[in-house]
């Protein structure tokens, strides 16, 4: 069994801790590439409408104390947020895209949601791609249900971290997770509480593989289940280190619902519930040529914070540096019923939705939805 570790500046550090690491990637480029982007343009604020927000808010279901109006107004904004973003982006006319360059170079990455985003480089024997991470931190709810939250959001590393935090616990979880640039499944971490169980949104157990510790307090899975090749972890939620984890097989989705049993005497199982919105996707426009693409971002690390009652996911999705992408814009899709008011925009996002339900769950960096070639919704064709 061979272990993965991050394709960074900091994984040629390791090579002598996880001599059986392979495919790392080329320093220069990794951090050439490593940028950080947390807030939402003013361009994009100034296509939110307050009719918008008005309507929105009236159809949220959230009623009665002040904190559940305070709530509900917040959502209400993110939503706001998400809806004039996804408007401005789908119906602004393009300009013709740049020349490709003799050397592919990564593309332009905006981001267009409230959440922080960061922009890796990676390289292997599958060939040499674009890494995008985006992290959205959920408040949990009485109910379970989980509520992406746009203020007290847990940061994301950006190029000042280093190198000796790599696998440390701090404020923006482990660096080491954030710098790996492909994972191909999720990576789930839970303090205060105990994971029971995983189940899909139509009651399926999902497997789980469990993580042992390994130098500097890295976990992968071993033994039997163990791959020819797995993906180490640190395990940290937030700035706490805790000593267990578990893989899934494939990515967690949308609608599953997490068993948790909480820490103390006399505490009930609780179930959290994965929401399916704000649900992020990259738009992409491609050098040289009329093509775009659209792509969903997938959940590779979800960490659970019991007592803060607090759950970070971090999503991730590769694009192959060939053909060349000029632009890539970070998005997030909205309930279908939120944008009742306005039917072209919610014609577009019901669009995109069904369309990247259709692609298929990547095995190996560079998703397949990511390539020019796909037939786009006409809403959203160039």
């Amino acid at each position: 069994m061979g272990w993965q570790g991050a394709r960074t500046p900091q994984a040629a550090a390791c090579k002598d801790e996880q001599r059986s690491q392979r495919a790392r990637g080329r320093p220069d480029r990794v951090r050439s590439a490593l940028t950080q982007k947390v807030s939402v343009s003013q361009a994009a604020y100034a296509n939110i409408h307050a009719a918008f927000v008005r309507e929105t808010s009236g159809q949220l279901r959230f009623s009665g104390s002040m904190m559940e109006k305070v709530q509900a107004m917040r959502t209400a904004k993110l939503a706001a947020i998400l809806a004039g973003i996804l408007l401005s982006a789908c119906t602004a006319n393009m300009a013709r895209q740049p020349e490709p360059s003799n050397q592919p170079v990564p593309p332009k990455v905006e981001n267009k949601t409230p959440f922080p985003n960061l922009t890796l480089t990676g390289v292997d024997k599958f060939g040499e791609y674009t890494s995008l991470a985006l992290k959205i931190t959920y408040a949990i709810a009485d109910d379970g249900s989980l509520r992406a939250q746009t203020v007290g959001q847990e940061p994301i590393l950006d190029e000042h971290t280093a190198q000796e935090d790599r696998y440390r616990c701090m404020p923006y979880g482990a660096g080491y997770n954030q710098l790996t640039t492909w994972f191909p499944d999720t990576g789930i971490f839970v303090s205060g509480a105990a994971l029971a169980i995983l189940k899909n949104q139509n009651g399926q157990p999902r497997p789980l593989e469990p993580m042992v510790a390994g130098d500097n307090g890295i976990m992968a899975v071993t033994g039997p289940h163990a791959r020819e090749l797995e993906y180490v972890y640190v395990p940290c939620v937030g700035e706490r280190r805790v000593d267990k984890g578990v893989r899934t097989v494939e990515y967690v989705q949308p609608g599953d619902r997490l068993t948790l049993n909480p820490s103390g005497q006399d505490k009930q199982p609780v179930t959290l519930i994965l929401p399916r919105y704000p649900r992020p996707f990259v738009w992409l426009e491609f050098s040289g040529r009329s093509a775009r693409a659209i792509a969903p971002a997938n959940l590779v690390l979800l960490t659970v914070d019991w007592p803060k009652r607090r759950v970070v996911a971090q999503y991730q999705l590769t694009v192959a540096m060939l053909p060349q992408v000029s632009d890539a814009r970070w998005m997030a899709l909205l309930p279908s019923q939120a944008l009742a008011k306005d039917p072209v925009l919610q014609r577009i996002n019901d669009d995109i939705e069904r369309y990247i339900e259709t692609c298929p769950t990547p095995t190996k960096p560079m998703d397949t939805c990511t390539n020019p070639h796909g037939q786009l919704p006409e809403s959203v064709r160039p």
